[in-house]
């Protein structure tokens, strides 16, 4: 099967080509470098996964890498006080266009690293993003065409109380309990962005408060 898309649209299916295939190359480097010596990687000599490992210790590196490692622990700071409204406005329309489920966690669970890379944040992320690339890929290989954010719900374990893992409160901007009130929970979003929104200012004003003591 082969897919097209207008060729005004060729950059940004390049750029957004480069990003998703650079975040999985990264996770899965970050996956080979936590195993044990004894376990073979396939994709790897010995030679180029022992040079590997060296660079990964060298000064420079651990110096970058010390600085994200700082940088997303202030994120997190303020991440305690998220209620979600983060995911929320990341699925508003783009183009027209409404971002996939994926999409949102992808974007709000990665931080900026060295170089103006971007980064999933922790083992947990980039598990559920692996996951969702394999299925999505298992489902193409079988000639399955499917809703890439049923996949995405599959893969986190289906909804919990309403929520869906790692959308906070835009869940249901993708996942309707009821088919009766999407058009409800449609007509509500923006009053609901709303709200989230004023409601996360007072708390970074709270947690700025917190950090400056």
């Amino acid at each position: 099967r082969t897919y097209t898309w207008r060729t005004e649209f060729d950059a940004k299916a390049r750029r957004e080509f480069d990003k998703k295939a650079g975040d999985r190359l990264r996770g899965t480097l970050n996956q080979v470098y936590k195993m044990p010596l004894h376990k073979e990687v396939s994709f790897m000599t010995d030679n180029v996964r022992a040079e590997f490992i060296n660079k990964r210790k060298h000064p420079d590196f651990l110096k970058r890498s010390n600085q994200a490692r700082d940088n997303r622990l202030s994120g997190q700071t303020l991440e305690k006080f998220d209620l979600g409204h983060r995911q929320v406005l990341k699925a508003k329309k783009k183009d027209g266009i409404l971002p996939t489920a994926a999409e949102v966690y992808e974007s709000t669970h990665s931080v900026f690293v060295a170089n103006d890379e971007v980064e999933l944040m922790g083992d947990k992320s980039q598990k559920v993003m692996g996951e969702y690339m394999e299925k999505l890929e298992e489902y193409k290989n079988k000639g399955i065409e499917i809703n890439p954010d049923k996949v995405y719900l599959e893969v986190v374990g289906g909804q919990k109380k309403g929520k869906v893992y790692g959308l906070g409160s835009a869940s249901q901007m993708y996942y309707k309990s009821d088919p009766t009130s999407q058009s409800t929970a449609s007509s509500s979003t923006p009053s609901m962005i709303f709200q989230l929104s004023s409601q996360v200012d007072e708390l970074k004003k709270m947690a700025e408060k917190t950090i400056t003591r």
